[in-house]
């Protein structure tokens, strides 16, 4: 895919059916690599990340030979004449491709950047310029489900609506196939309206906002929400209730519970509403893991050896440890220790940390110990 996208000379056509080959053909790949990805999280660390690498690598590069297919109809539209009826399939691809980038990166926790949401505002313009933005076509031969490029940005808007990197990854996978199944739901329109308590700037690269105050100057602003869908989860969760089942509409990811179905729910109900709960910006819940070294001479023998540059304890100390992050803020962390015993750990102590798949570290002192009913022990960093 690479080659295709950095080959000039192609016409849209040719660049689109050489595109629509390798996706048609990958298509049971990609689904078998989000499934092993889901069952690997705990028990294969390194193949999990070698999975991560390769979808995000993957959903990348499709996105990025979509959009400029995108961008070649827009630049000539008499070659674009002689596949003009491929033109929301394209488009409809592109938005998907994007959506699914962004899920990626909310399964590692990271930010999504501001040019997948340029993407998807180019996608979703490109179809109101040519009038095909609702136009449901099938979007593979291999699965006659139909969408259209309004509702995949709908989708991958809504799940970064949903706060979903508060979310385990199973929960965050089951969170998006609700959303798949209730995207019919989320009726966007270019005014405000009540229960449309979300937007979407076309004219900025930005991620979805909840839609309040005046609008600023030069803005296009596209407005959705999700009210509609309320009492129709209140309902899955009453009847779960009832019968300790519920009657999920679409196929389980697999080793997804009832447990994470119903936590799912009640997070969508929670963060759905007009009235979402307030989040402090500095702090957030996360589930990601983070790499630590404590051996105090080392980290003390390297830092004052650093005269320049980012610091770097790789292979400095002992074998280093993994532990989870469950909050994360501007002032620290939250992590939970693995059991075991652990002689160092004690207020005050100098540690290095790396979260994982970032390249830099951070030296903090841990400054909070703290011990469950069963014996789960927390620590606070800063």
């Amino acid at each position: 895919m690479e080659s295709l996208r950095k080959t000039t000379g192609f016409t849209i056509a040719q660049r689109y059916d050489n595109l629509d080959l390798l996706d048609t053909a990958t298509r049971a790949h990609q689904k078998q690599i989000g499934d092993n990805y889901l069952l690997l999280l705990q028990a294969n660390r390194k193949r999990e990340k070698e999975i991560w690498e390769t979808a995000y690598a993957i959903w990348t590069a499709l996105g990025a030979v979509y959009l400029q297919c995108v961008e070649q109809a827009s630049a000539d539209p008499v070659a674009t004449a002689k596949i003009k009826a491929k033109l929301p399939l394209i488009a409809a691809r592109g938005a998907r491709a994007a959506g699914i980038h962004i899920k990626w990166i909310s399964f590692r926790f990271g930010q999504v950047d501001s040019s997948i949401w340029k993407d998807l505002a180019r996608c979703l313009s490109f179809t109101e310029e040519n009038d095909f933005a609702d136009k449901s076509v099938p979007l593979y031969l291999s699965n006659q489900a139909k969408s259209s490029v309004g509702e995949e940005f709908l989708r991958a808007a809504m799940l970064f609506a949903s706060t979903a990197d508060s979310l385990t990854v199973m929960e965050q996978e089951i969170a998006d196939r609700w959303i798949e199944h209730f995207t019919s739901a989320f009726v966007p329109n270019a005014k405000p309206a009540k229960g449309l308590n979300l937007c979407f700037d076309l004219n900025a690269a930005q991620p979805p906002r909840r839609a309040m105050g005046a609008q600023v100057k030069g803005a296009r602003l596209c407005y959705f929400g999700a009210t509609e869908t309320l009492p129709q989860i209140q309902e899955y969760i009453d009847a779960t209730k009832k019968t300790g089942v519920t009657p999920v509409p679409f196929r389980l990811p697999k080793g997804g519970e009832t447990k994470h179905v119903v936590k799912v729910l009640q997070h969508l109900l929670l963060h759905w509403g007009e009235e979402p709960p307030a989040r402090e910006w500095d702090r957030r819940l996360t589930t990601s893991s983070i790499e630590i070294r404590h051996d105090f001479g080392t980290l003390l023998q390297t830092i004052q050896q650093v005269e320049s540059g980012d610091l770097d304890f790789t292979g400095r100390s002992a074998r280093p440890e993994f532990w989870i992050v469950d909050n994360a803020g501007r002032g620290g962390y939250s992590a939970i220790v693995p059991k075991g015993l652990r002689a160092w750990l004690r207020l005050g102590a100098l540690t290095a940390l790396r979260l994982e798949f970032r390249d830099f570290w951070s030296v903090a002192v841990i400054r909070r110990l703290e011990s469950d009913e069963h014996q789960q022990r927390k620590v606070g960093y800063a």
